[in-house]
């Protein structure tokens, strides 16, 4: 095995700092899981993509992203292009290989989308449906259901949360928002379901708040524009994650990193052989690739919803 500590990665004031400090940082400060994580995904995306003939890039393809890449960036003359390899670090052919790699991902994702895209579309197409909400949020439900009262009685939103200054205690927001439902709060999500467009609906207790709302008109969802790219972007991350899990990881470099530890006086924290560095969820993708997660869902708890400020029905 190496001595990780005879690498030499860059110097800080003239000291060489080594790949063996640089891992024992990392783990002093509790980022060597996500860096070994993220590690494994580049290599797993890269393992797949090299190994998929269908994913063929030519020497035409590459020459010409990487024009369009230039003329995009301004930076068609070499000295400006040159200067912008050496900020970022890269050399020419790093730099053509990042554009090769960038070229593989939009054709894997293509053929993704080929076969897994109206299918995923419509299993989420409720989710992914559009509501134009106008809701007015009161700080107690009493307020809220003065509000109820007065709108029923024919005035509007916006005359009645006049009635409440916003510099007091009883201010009260009124808002219009269009939002998928899966981004609407858990709170509302359900009542916003069974309405009718054009009925108030509420008081609906949300969070420490009250929420009085009426959906003004529902947008179907369509396959287009980034509903099409948000799709993409998930079936990519499934793909990501099955490939995770093929993967079988030994880690060798356990003894080198808590090595670098003796004597330190710093519990190294390595985790068990049988601990893995890579964590599913029951559904089989990896922890960090959730579809809650990448559309932004709820992930407070009632405790933290009782605590927060709440003036939105989004999450």
């Amino acid at each position: 095995m190496p001595n990780f500590d005879t690498v030499e990665l860059f110097q800080v004031n003239q000291q060489p700092v080594s790949l063996g400090q640089a891992l024992t940082y990392l783990q002093m400060f509790g980022r060597l899981s996500p860096f070994v994580q993220e590690v494994l995904r580049d290599y797993a995306i890269i393992q797949g993509i090299q190994s998929d003939s269908d994913l063929l890039v030519t020497q035409a393809d590459l020459s010409q992203a990487i024009i369009d890449f230039r003329l995009r960036s301004e930076l068609t003359d070499p000295a400006p292009f040159q200067a912008w390899l050496k900020t970022q670090g890269l050399d020419y052919s790093v730099f053509e290989s990042q554009v090769a790699v960038a070229l593989k991902l939009e054709k894997l994702k293509a053929k993704l989308a080929e076969t897994g895209l109206n299918e995923q579309f419509e299993r989420q197409k409720d989710a992914l449906e559009q509501v134009d909400l106008y809701y007015a949020v009161a700080p107690t439900e009493a307020i809220a259901y003065e509000l109820k009262a007065k709108i029923e009685g024919g005035e509007s939103l916006e005359h009645v949360a006049r009635q409440y200054p916003l510099d007091s205690e009883e201010s009260v927001v009124i808002k219009r928002e269009i939002l998928k439902r899966q981004q609407l709060r858990a709170e509302i999500k359900a009542p916003a379901h069974s309405a009718e467009p054009q009925t108030l609906v509420g008081p609906v207790e949300m969070g420490n708040r009250w929420c009085l709302f009426r959906i003004e008109q529902v947008l179907p969802a369509v396959l287009e524009g980034q509903v099409r790219r948000d799709l993409q972007e998930q079936l990519f991350e499934q793909w990501v994650a099955t490939q995770l899990q093929q993967l079988q990881v030994t880690p060798a470099a356990q003894a080198a990193v808590a090595n670098s530890f003796a004597g330190s006086g710093v519990d190294a924290g390595m985790p068990a052989e049988n601990d893995s560095v890579v964590k599913s969820s029951d559904n089989g993708s990896t922890s960090e690739n959730h579809f809650d997660d990448h559309f932004g869902l709820e992930s407070s708890t009632e405790a933290q919803a009782e605590e927060e400020q709440v003036d939105s029905v989004a999450v």
